[in-house]
């Protein structure tokens, strides 16, 4: 290896620091009169715009994504398949997840307590951010399709039959609360708004929803669910409440829903496009995305009184969305594709 003020040849002659001074005297010499170059500032990088894709390392479908920091996120799909990030999803890992049911989806309590749940019923959990999953002491073995908490320990899952699932230990034993009895009205989202809404709030006011348009909902926190009606029966297939009033539904048809007093109207707001909608996430009360089949991404920042659509690249079918903030956002779906975008998704 050669020394400090050494440069070495291709025939291994090395040059001594005399040598090596005036070869960039010469260098110096040949810049002379350049003055832009020698002046001109160094310009950084420029983030990119819009939605990007980041590398999966998957071809199986990716159904749900979770950020439990803004940089700390989990995607799981169908094969058993687990993604995880430390970087904000410049690279994704492969934790075990010891199964090959399809994870239908992914939800967290705080940055360490989450669970994951599928087509066998509560599938997993983890008390390390997600880098081990587990099974839980108790499962559940009705297929389920939605999660969500509402406290660090706290957690409400979805599922055939209009199944609805309670834990208290993050995710370790299990409870029934309610069920329809019908196995054609599956359901396959549920919200209680984010966490922020729990310390503001309470988690108290609740809703899930699924197949043939069935809403349901709760106002003492999931110990008991009413049936409400959303005026539709195209299939509802994702919700969010921004606080305990204000939520919206997307499904089937390119259908939004709309609702300001806690579910007990819906009002239909124009999407502008047909394709199936199925995930919905709402940085704040006014600002949402949309996602659905052939590429489709919708956005408002009016509370959805407009929804414009964005550029998502990519013709496959999207799946899910997830914001940290209103500018920084993760989308997931058909063949392992994750989008990202670090500018709310504009161009």
């Amino acid at each position: 290896m050669p020394r400090g003020g050494e440069m070495w040849t291709r025939d291994g002659f090395r040059f001594g620091g005399v040598a090596a001074a005036s070869l960039a005297l010469v260098l110096s010499l040949s810049s002379c009169g350049d003055d832009e170059s020698s002046t001109a500032p160094i310009v950084p990088p420029t983030s990119p715009t819009g939605w990007f894709t980041q590398f999966s390392n998957t071809s199986f479908a990716l159904l749900s994504v979770r950020f439990v920091t803004p940089r700390t996120g989990i995607a799981v799909g169908v094969g058993g398949t687990i993604r995880r990030t430390t970087d904000g999803g410049n690279t994704w890992f492969t934790p075990v997840s010891g199964t090959s049911d399809r994870l239908n989806a992914v939800a967290f309590g705080d940055s360490m307590t989450g669970v994951i749940v599928g087509l066998g019923g509560s599938a997993l959990r983890t008390s390390d951010g997600g880098v081990t999953w587990v099974k839980p002491d108790s499962m559940v073995r009705t297929v389920l399709n939605g999660a969500t908490f509402t406290s660090p320990t706290k957690v409400t899952a979805v599922g055939a039959s209009a199944r609805i699932f309670q834990s208290l230990d993050g995710g370790n034993t299990w409870a029934l609360k309610f069920s329809s009895g019908t196995s054609s009205r599956s359901l396959v989202s549920v919200s209680f708004g984010d966490t922020l809404q729990w310390f503001l709030y309470g988690a108290s006011h609740g809703t899930a929803l699924g197949y043939l348009g069935m809403i349901v909902h709760t106002d003492d926190g999931g110990a008991t669910w009413q049936q409400q009606f959303g005026g539709t029966e195209l299939f509802l297939r994702s919700v969010w409440f921004s606080d305990a009033n204000t939520g919206t539904a997307v499904g089937d048809g390119g259908t939004i829903l709309r609702t300001t007093d806690g579910g007990l109207t819906w009002e239909p707001q124009r999407s502008g496009v047909i394709a199936a909608l199925t995930g919905v996430w709402f940085a704040d009360a006014d600002t949402g995305t949309v996602v659905g089949y052939a590429g489709t991404i919708l956005r408002t920042t009016n509370g959805g009184l407009t929804w414009f659509q964005q550029s998502s690249g990519t013709v496959q079918n999207l799946y899910d969305v997830f914001f940290t903030d209103t500018h920084h956002g993760t989308v997931v779906g058909e063949n392992g594709i994750i989008l990202r975008t670090v500018n709310g998704g504009e161009q």
